[in-house]
């Protein structure tokens, strides 16, 4: 760290461009591995049964592009503009975005001291991984409508290994929220990082046995979530849990996914046993947040599809949720929550004009929303976090909004097909 702070500023964002470019690379590569069917546009697949063989000039980041360009004719004219301006974008931003967090950017007002470089740094790897994984799910998501597991789960269990590690990697928040007369206010006021019970502190059964219960129990409930199964809707209750429970106990009761709920057992007893006070605050984070975002959008996808009569939105929305509540807590998740369609509409209006079509993947929106809430944490800290004087309160009234969204568009369908349609007729 120390021959890292004795360069300067410049040449650290050049070191981090180039570090950003190459990462961009494997960001491409994933996009096309990780695709169903998988894809073979980039240099590090193996060529097209028409094409070139692949050359080491081929790998090299964006001018690689130019030379691969040679299969236009295979693939589409101008495929190679887009990840070669990926990879562009990812160095810039990798560099740009240093500078933005060492600049005290996103340092909430209401924090008066100072907050250390290690954290600084910290929060940065942090978020660094985190735009990874979201380029990834995001281009997947245009181009197949669908987000990989592949992508989410590798995603999720990296928040949960940072929070432990690095638990001055969560967002920063002041350490209490200021109120009362100004002399009651201290003369500074130091920065901790968003926890479980921001801004109260945590109960004490957070910390005791009663905390390690929740967090392998909402650790489970992923795993049962991400696990293969076959859900058959139409035959009635008893049929749909029996076939459930059979296709889970095929597919799920084999060595990886086995392997996987111990080792996050194992991980959540370890951290509770062993870890700083820090480290098992901020796993609760980023497991209640976990729990949180995917509940969310997991409740929109039940209600919206009720009421609408079809899918509305893939699961992987779901689990893309889940990862990004393992970074950045539960808090932040409401933000992001409201951003993303909004986000959303606004690329539906002009997908509509130019093509017609209104259909969106909302997976990508929902990764906007969340560079957004990174970028911009300070003001939305400031302007928003009196909100979270309703404590727990709080989640329990944003995860009633699906049930509310889900009314009205059953109340809305049913204007359509029972007043405007036969108006209309």
């Amino acid at each position: 760290m120390a021959m890292w702070l004795e360069m300067t500023l410049g040449v650290r964002m050049v070191i981090l461009f180039t570090i950003g470019v190459l990462l961009g690379t494997q960001i491409n590569r994933g996009i096309y591995a990780f695709a169903y069917p998988r894809k073979f546009l980039d240099p590090w697949s193996p060529p097209p049964k028409d094409g070139l063989p692949r050359s080491w000039f081929d790998r090299i980041p964006v001018l690689g592009w130019l030379s691969i360009c040679r299969e236009n004719k295979l693939h589409g004219t101008g495929y190679w503009i887009r990840p070669l301006l990926l990879e562009l974008f990812t160095g810039f931003f990798f560099a740009w975005y240093y500078q933005w967090l060492m600049g005290g950017n996103t340092i909430p007002t209401g924090i008066t001291g100072t907050v250390a470089l290690g954290s600084l740094h910290a929060m940065y790897l942090s978020h660094m991984i985190l735009f990874c994984f979201l380029a990834i799910a995001t281009f997947i998501d245009f181009d197949e409508r669908c987000i990989p597991d592949e992508v989410t789960v590798p995603g999720f269990l990296c928040g949960l290994l940072l929070a432990i590690f690095l638990p001055n990697s969560l967002l920063p928040v002041p350490e209490q929220v200021t109120s009362g007369y100004p002399s009651q206010v201290p003369e500074t006021i130091n920065a901790t990082f968003m926890q479980v019970c921001t801004p109260s502190s945590i109960p004490e059964y957070a910390m005791g046995i009663k905390g390690l219960a929740i967090s392998i129990v909402l650790l489970a409930v992923w795993w049962f979530a991400i696990c293969p199964k076959v859900v058959r809707k139409g035959w009635g209750f008893k049929r749909y849990f029996q076939i459930l429970i059979t296709s889970f106990r095929r597919r799920a009761f084999n060595r990886f996914y086995l392997s996987l709920l111990a080792g996050l057992v194992v991980t959540a007893v370890l951290t509770w046993c062993f870890a700083s006070a820090d480290s098992w605050q901020a796993f609760l984070s980023a497991i209640c947040g976990m729990a949180f975002g995917g509940l969310l959008i997991w409740l929109v996808r039940i209600c919206a599809g009720a009421a609408l009569g079809k899918e509305a939105m893939g699961f992987g929305d779901v689990t893309l949720m889940c990862m990004i509540g393992a970074y950045v807590g539960w808090q932040p998740m409401i933000i992001i929550f409201f951003l993303a369609p909004l986000i959303a509409c606004l690329f539906a209006v002009g997908r509509y004009l130019v093509t017609g079509d209104v259909e969106l993947a909302f997976g990508p929106y929902l990764c906007f929303g969340t560079l957004i809430v990174l970028i911009n944490w300070a003001a939305l800290w400031d302007n928003y976090h009196d909100l979270l004087i309703l404590g727990w309160w709080l989640p329990v009234i944003f995860l009633s909004l699906p049930l509310f969204m889900g009314l009205m568009l059953m109340v809305w369908k049913w204007i359509k097909e029972n007043i405007i349609f036969r108006e209309q007729a």
